[in-house]
């Protein structure tokens, strides 16, 4: 009993110093140098990792957001190329509106334009009627006298061969007789039927040209003229390729006015003095909205042989109205470089445009102005002296232009 105790105090007593043998029993042990050294690296390089890590992380955020910030730069720029683009386009479409109100202005003023010019025209077409009547009359009077004559020359042959073949000389006589009253009494009616024709023809084209708006009317004065006015037509008439005025009275316009009735008109004429004062003291230039009933009436548009120019109206009854322009002298008088004075040549541009007037001469304004007294009435050329010595002036190359509607004056 004695040995068991000892021997099992003895395994007993090596347990505490035996290796291993906790582990054998599930008891902790101490573990070796290089193990613990072993976790410890790993743990540093593990939390070294979790760091890198977390700098990767921030570093892959902060480029995440530049690039975000980047993207909405960009974004904001293209919104604000498409603001301006729209912007752009706007003010386009705000041009197109402005553009299609002002052509629509534009066909109101030409429309009402339009309505103004078959107003003219009607009228017009309204005072040729008449004329057209008388030229049928005409021509149909005419029709008859050729006729009447072509039946007695006929008559008058056939009587005078029988009585050349009869021998009867009373009878020739007699045929002598007839043919010498035809000559002097038939043909001369047909001579004036046939000229009265002519001028009833004439008047007919004048009217028809003032029909129309858009009319042209080029006259050289070379050969016959029909339809010219004059107070006198012995100083006043077509003479060698030009008309010529002359004014005999101090003071007072000699005139001549012509067929073409166009209250809208450009009126252009080469005018040179051939005799007058040698100091200048004669004036001379054109007329538009001429009437002739009682007195004379229109808008007179003068260049004088000093040098200067006038422009003015002459009411139905009444004393002439001066027409004051821009920087004109309270006179309404002015003087002007364009103008060749003395006996030389100027060329006369007028332009009677609605209630818009302006003298040109040479080639340069010299005066514009308004009115709206006279609306109607005929082109006309003028002459006028300011001492006891006459005037003449020679006009040559009228041009007249329809102007209804046009822009300016």
């Amino acid at each position: 009993m004695a040995e068991r105790t000892d021997s099992e105090d003895s395994e007993s007593a090596e347990l505490p110093g035996t290796a291993g043998s906790s582990t054998e029993k599930g008891f902790p042990s101490p573990s070796p140098l290089w193990y613990q050294r072993t976790i410890v690296v790993t743990a540093v390089t593990a939390f070294g990792m979790i760091l890198a890590g977390i700098g990767v992380f921030g570093l892959i955020s902060a480029s995440t957001e530049s690039s975000i910030e980047r993207d909405a730069l960009e974004t904001l720029a293209g919104l604000d190329d498409q603001l301006a683009q729209l912007q752009a386009d706007t003010q386009a479409v705000r041009t197109e509106i402005d553009a299609v109100q002002s052509d629509t202005a534009s066909t109101h003023e030409s429309v009402a334009a339009s309505e103004a010019d078959t107003s003219v025209l009607e009228a017009a077409l309204e005072e040729t009627e008449d004329p057209i009547r008388e030229l049928q009359s005409e021509a149909w009077g005419l029709y008859v006298a050729v006729q009447r004559v072509a039946d007695l020359e006929n008559s008058i042959s056939d009587d005078l061969d029988a009585a050349v073949a009869a021998g009867s000389r009373r009878e020739v006589g007699d045929m002598i007789s007839s043919v010498t009253s035809l000559e002097s009494g038939q043909l001369a009616d047909l001579d004036s039927a046939v000229a009265g024709l002519g001028e009833v023809v004439e008047n007919v084209e004048a009217l028809l040209l003032v029909a129309d708006t858009e009319f042209e009317v080029i006259e050289d004065f070379e050969g016959p003229v029909h339809g010219w006015q004059a107070a006198d037509l012995e100083i006043t008439g077509p003479t060698d390729g030009g008309y010529v005025i002359t004014a005999n009275d101090n003071g007072y316009i000699e005139w001549s006015i012509s067929p073409y009735e166009n209250p809208d008109v450009a009126i252009e004429v080469t005018a040179l003095p051939v005799e007058g004062a040698d100091d200048g003291d004669f004036a001379y230039g054109v007329l538009c909205r001429t009437t002739d009933n009682e007195a004379l009436s229109g808008y007179w548009f003068e260049i004088s042989g000093e040098g200067g120019y006038a422009v003015g109206w002459f009411p139905p009854s009444g004393d002439f109205v001066h027409l004051l322009g821009q920087g004109q002298s309270p006179e309404a008088f002015g003087l002007s470089f364009a103008i060749n004075g003395g006996f030389a040549e100027n060329r006369i541009t007028v332009v009677c445009n609605g209630s818009r007037f302006s003298l040109t001469v040479n080639g340069t304004l010299v005066w514009e102005g308004t009115d709206d007294n006279l609306t109607v009435g005929n082109v006309a050329l003028g002459a006028v002296t300011y001492s006891d010595t006459p005037v003449t002036v020679r006009f040559d190359d009228l041009r007249l232009t329809g102007v209804a509607g046009q822009e300016g004056g």
